[in-house]
């Protein structure tokens, strides 16, 4: 027997006050569990009078029904849910083989983080470290992780020790004492404009990450780490030519 929608939804007062695509989950877990089998759904019936909303939603139905309706709106923007192609069935629509695969409200959650991040176009070992913790939205100790990489990269491109760490790292790789990562044939300007770019990275977006919690949405999160992926081709940039055989 299906799930009446207060067994899946929160309470409509918290619904209210809940975006779009946050209730989309919960509409398309609703949507789920009825039999995939020829089963069709038409926004009117199920947001109508004599629908399976009214005892849920009470004396708040004029405005659940409305942002029932905005969520659906988002499903059908994102491909999970789309209308028959038969004429006989205008208005009616079917979820979609993606819509499908997101069974509880947690899932849809799960694809939207996915969705912010692109994993594609992140460097391989940046993504293995920062991706699963994106997705499981631990997005301050993704962000720690992925200016922590720059640290440790910088260090071994640079060739320094184990010991040099944070600000006075990146001073020291990008400085004019050493200017072991920096592009000679830049100006003067730009060597500087470099050097206080990764020590203000590392200082503003690591070391506070490391010594308490940084509250960041999932976007925010997302262009740190993107920002972090240019810092690290920035390293890898200056990286040394590897020796041929004999040093040729």
């Amino acid at each position: 027997m299906a799930r009446p929608p207060g067994d899946i939804f929160p309470p409509p007062e918290r619904l209210l006050e809940m975006d779009p695509e946050e209730i989309a989950g919960f509409l398309l877990e609703y949507l789920n569990q009825f039999p995939k089998h020829n089963h069709v759904f038409h926004l009117g019936n199920l947001t109508g009078s004599a629908g399976a909303f009214v005892p849920y939603a009470g004396v708040y139905f004029q405005r659940v029904i409305e942002v029932i309706a905005e969520a659906w709106g988002w499903l059908m923007r994102e491909g999970m849910i789309a209308e028959r192609p038969e004429a006989a069935t205008h208005g009616f629509v079917f979820v979609t083989r993606r819509g499908q695969n997101i069974r509880l409200h947690a899932d849809l959650e799960a694809y939207r983080r996915a969705a912010i991040l692109h994993d594609e176009v992140l460097e391989p070992s940046l993504s293995q470290k920062v991706v699963s913790l994106f997705r499981q939205g631990d997005y301050d100790t993704a962000v720690f992780a992925a200016f922590k990489e720059i640290e440790v990269r910088v260090r071994e491109v640079g060739d320094f020790t184990e010991s040099d760490l944070g600000v006075s790292l990146m001073r020291q790789a990008f400085g004019e004492k050493a200017w072991r990562l920096t592009d000679k044939a830049r100006d003067p300007g730009e060597k500087v404009a470099t050097m206080e770019t990764f020590a203000g990275a590392i200082g503003l977006f690591k070391n506070p990450s490391s010594h308490r919690n940084v509250a960041l949405s999932a976007t925010e999160a997302a262009a740190l780490i993107y920002f972090a992926n240019y810092l690290l081709g920035i390293v890898e940039s200056r990286r040394p030519p590897k020796l041929g055989p004999r040093g040729k």
